[in-house]
């Protein structure tokens, strides 16, 4: 096959030195929004990429997951509301047709599509996000759930919101009622709120940071 062992020859993004001044001036961003907009819990959405991970039963002692063993990759893209509520996910498969999806007679496909999930080809022969798939999510997925909020807490249908994603080229856009809420490069380890603690990071930095308890 022609290949060698080789070492890397490109470091992976490091987090900033300044790591903890980008997030606390991160989260007075928010906050300001929050204040000045008067944006409740259920209109403030948290975006993050699917893993490895999943969620289990704090205390737990195995974590099955279905598929694990699985050779075919895909995208999963989650959100979740800073009220608790999982919106329904976004898979993104590797492929220019509906033959890159699962089997609509497959298990649990009719329960899925019940639950709202989207189930996306990318065009293109990666899993990837594209700008195309992130404006699907914010069509068929985003955008609905932020109506049906404002029409369940009686608020005007532009009434804003709050989406907090990572920085990606995929990510920019603009909404007319959506505010952006970037999570600063390199940051999302030690930041994201959908961070697991059963990973073997490190614990997010701003979780023992004075000023993160202070807020």
């Amino acid at each position: 096959m022609k290949w060698s062992l080789r070492r890397s020859t490109q470091a992976a993004q490091k987090i900033p030195l300044d790591a903890h001044n980008q997030i606390h001036n991160s989260i007075l961003r928010q906050a300001l929004s929050i204040r000045n907009y008067n944006i409740p819990a259920a209109l403030r959405v948290i975006y993050q990429q699917g893993s490895s991970l999943t969620y289990v039963e704090i205390g737990s002692t195995q974590v099955p997951m279905i598929g694990a063993k699985e050779k075919r990759a895909f995208t999963l893209n989650v959100g979740v509301s800073a009220s608790g509520a999982l919106l329904p996910f976004q898979a993104i498969y590797a492929g220019k047709s509906t033959k890159s999806l699962p089997n609509e007679t497959h298990d649990g496909y009719k329960e899925a599509q019940q639950l709202g999930f989207c189930f996306e080809f990318s065009q293109t022969d990666t899993y990837w996000s594209t700008l195309d798939t992130m404006k699907r999510y914010v069509v068929s997925i985003l955008a609905p759930y932020f109506t049906s909020q404002k029409a369940a807490l009686k608020l005007d249908p532009d009434h804003e919101c709050i989406w907090q994603i990572d920085v990606s080229p995929v990510h920019t856009s603009e909404h007319p009622y959506i505010i952006i809420d970037y999570i600063p490069g390199g940051c999302t380890g030690i930041f994201q709120p959908c961070y697991s603690k059963r990973t073997r990071k490190p614990k997010p930095l701003c979780e023992n940071s004075k000023w993160w308890k202070d807020l």
